[in-house]
């Protein structure tokens, strides 16, 4: 009988085991500009030869390049960050600077696309703020207004399978500016955590 029962945990073991691995494992979600999350710099130097690296604060390196394996139109830039255990954590977009745009129309139709775009692949935003549509002989124009504190700020964020996507208007100065998409993976706030921990461990054992 005990042989018999014995038999018959292992079958319910077995069939336990393989029920588990059947189950789908968690997906990564899709990085963007044909980049993969948590690739470390050694790897992706072949799909984006142009990466640089910048500096290392702690357990965080950043590296810039001027091309992507997918780029986007506009570009001049863009800033990769790795984390050391997670790797690849953020990546930023930098579009070439919008000159001669006096009244800020081909910055708003540049931004408008990406959002669009955003919106139909990650679905409604959770944060959509536009301020700074007008500007008249009292107010600055638009792009300065988007460089003052409280005058204008062309923002939006999405949220979606853990990521955080941060598509931004920035003036420069009248009649410039440029536009920044940030993508930052389900890993960035644990890698921006294991930072400041870091950092304040530092601060402790140096007093």
């Amino acid at each position: 009988m005990k042989t018999t029962s014995n038999k018959s945990q292992i079958r319910h073991l077995l069939l336990t085991l393989m029920a588990v691995l059947a189950l789908p494992a968690h997906a990564t979600p899709e990085a963007p500009f044909g980049l993969a999350w948590g690739a470390q710099p050694e790897v992706l130097r072949g799909s984006t030869p142009g990466l640089e690296f910048d500096q290392q604060r702690i357990n965080l390196r950043s590296y810039s390049s001027n091309s992507v394996p997918v780029g986007l139109p506009h570009a001049a830039e863009y800033h990769l960050l790795f984390d050391e255990l997670a790797g690849l954590v953020k990546v930023q977009y930098l579009s070439v600077l919008i000159e001669g745009d006096a009244d800020g129309m081909l910055g708003r139709e540049r931004y408008r696309e990406l959002k669009l775009s955003l919106s139909n692949k990650y679905g409604m935003p959770e944060v959509d703020e536009m301020i700074g549509l007008s500007a008249s002989p009292e107010q600055p124009s638009f792009y300065v207004c988007l460089r003052e504190k409280n005058c204008g700020w062309w923002h939006t964020t999405f949220r979606a399978e853990g990521m955080t996507i941060r598509l931004q208007l920035h003036g420069v100065r009248n009649g410039a500016g440029f536009i920044s998409l940030a993508y930052e993976s389900p890993e960035f706030a644990t890698a921006l955590g294991r930072y400041e921990l870091m950092r304040e461990r530092t601060h402790d054992e140096a007093l």
